[in-house]
């Protein structure tokens, strides 16, 4: 994993203006966000805010003084959530879902990224094998039709960095 990070600070560098990543989160951000959805990060996640709280890579060139071209940037990227954004994002799923069922206590997905095709990937419940899947969790269906498109973090970022930004989901545009 630490290899991986490297390479996408490489990425990052080799982007600039279209790649757009935010400074560390503390531990503190990290640990108040885990303690507010009552569910924690994958390790490979937190290594990640510990290099950079979010961040997206545009499909093209933005100028960050440009509000809605930035804005328009990141909402047509796979943009990779910082802990603010977590737990916002949870929060919000959580009530969605509590909408549908009144009796729900616990929702065990996390919203880690939203895809340029206006999806959302979330880290599954630990497998088996002590590790979080990333799902695919498009709107139109619930979890039980969810697809596996990564078994970890690590794997989805491999994918992330191999393609600049754009893996391939099921409602990609450019992956």
């Amino acid at each position: 994993m630490v290899e991986l990070l490297a390479e996408l600070s490489r990425l990052i560098v080799r982007l600039q203006g279209r790649a757009f990543f935010q400074p560390p989160a503390s531990a503190k951000e990290i640990a108040d966000a885990e303690a507010v959805m009552g569910l924690s990060l994958p390790e490979a996640y937190r290594m990640f805010l510990r290099l950079h709280d979010g961040g997206f890579i545009s499909p093209d060139p933005v100028d960050e003084a440009d509000e809605r071209a930035f804005a328009d940037g990141c909402w047509n990227s796979h943009h990779l959530r910082g802990c603010a954004d977590l737990v916002r994002e949870y929060q919000d799923a959580f009530l969605r879902e509590k909408d549908i069922d009144p009796d729900l206590e616990e929702w065990p997905y996390i919203p880690f990224c939203h895809t340029d095709g206006q999806e959302v990937l979330v880290f599954g419940p630990r497998g088996p094998n002590g590790i979080e899947p990333v799902l695919d969790a498009w709107h139109e269906v619930g979890p039980a039709e969810w697809g596996v498109l990564a078994d970890s973090f690590a794997d989805f970022l491999r994918t992330y960095v191999d393609s600049e930004g754009f893996p391939p989901t099921i409602g990609s545009t450019k992956g």
